[in-house]
């Protein structure tokens, strides 16, 4: 099925964040623009006729202003790599991640919201992937821990005993702390 859209096509985008779904909201990807990114992506906006905004930031650090834009996805949404593979993209979006996307407009009829338009992303091909490492050594200490109650260490075992703790050697200088 057919409908008019506005279409949308970015490469090497860099990625700032995974939104995954949760609390209600939509799965996304929020990516930081480039100035010619921007100018793109704002035409495409105002010719949708889309109410989704640019966000501005300044870095105080660095002293320079950048953009992002937030990008929806839905379950038509093809996340690839670039041989055509699927993925996870709660596996290989962590901020810095680059990406190729197509993103397209369509209009909506609720009679909670009203009529309007919104976007989705069609097409998102992960370029250069950066792996969630929290979501890694997460699941790594919580093996690790399974492991050690599965192996019949009870949580007393665990915690050091009163000698351990009387014999830590830890010296507090006094006079360095702040109160």
């Amino acid at each position: 099925m057919e409908h008019n859209s506005e279409k949308l096509e970015l490469k090497n985008v860099k990625v700032s964040f995974y939104n995954p779904k949760k609390d209600g909201f939509n799965e996304s990807i929020t990516v930081t623009l480039t100035p010619n990114e921007e100018e793109k992506v704002r035409a495409w906006i105002n010719k949708a006729g889309l109410s989704s905004n640019i966000q501005t930031y300044h870095s105080d650090k660095s002293g320079i202003n950048y953009s992002r834009f937030t990008f929806k996805i839905n379950r038509n949404t093809q996340v690839i790599d670039e041989a055509g593979q699927p993925l996870n993209p709660g596996d290989c979006l962590d901020g810095g991640a680059r990406v190729a996307l197509v993103a397209r407009t369509y209009p909506y009829h609720s009679a909670e919201y009203g009529d309007g338009t919104t976007h989705y992303l069609t097409t998102l091909i992960v370029t250069t992937p950066v792996k969630n490492n929290v979501r890694q050594v997460a699941k790594q200490d919580t093996q690790h821990m399974l492991d050690e109650l599965s192996a019949g260490q009870s949580k007393d075992e665990m915690l050091p005993t009163e000698e351990e703790i009387d014999s830590a050697d830890i010296e507090v200088d006094l006079d360095k702390l702040p109160f």
